[in-house]
C-alpha cells in the first residue's frame, strides 16, 4: 500500500514539474507571444506523453483514455491559442 503511493506520487510530482515549469516558462515569456504558444505546445505534448505512460504503467492505457488526453491538450491548445491571439 505505501509503495502505490509512493509510486503515484512520483508520477503525479513528474506532472506537476511539467505543468508548473510551463507556466513558469510561458510567464517569463509574455514578450512573445510565439514563442508562449511553442511552449504550450511542448507541455500539451509532455501531458499526453506523461498520461500515456502513466496509464501504461498502471495496465489500463485503452485507446478512449488516450484519446480524453488528446482531446483535453486540444481543448486547452484552442483556448490558450484564442487567448493569445486576441489578446
Amino acid at each position: 500500500m505505501l509503495d502505490d503511493l509512493h509510486r503515484l506520487f512520483f508520477h503525479h510530482l513528474i506532472l506537476l514539474v511539467i505543468l508548473s515549469s510551463g507556466l513558469l516558462f510561458f510567464l517569463l515569456s509574455s514578450h512573445n507571444p510565439q514563442l508562449q504558444l511553442r511552449i504550450i505546445i511542448l507541455v500539451l505534448l509532455a501531458y499526453i506523453l506523461w498520461g500515456v505512460f502513466y496509464h501504461y504503467f498502471e495496465r489500463n492505457l485503452t485507446f478512449f483514455v488516450f484519446f480524453e488526453y488528446v482531446l483535453v491538450a486540444t481543448v486547452a491548445f484552442v483556448i490558450i491559442f484564442s487567448l493569445l491571439k486576441f489578446a
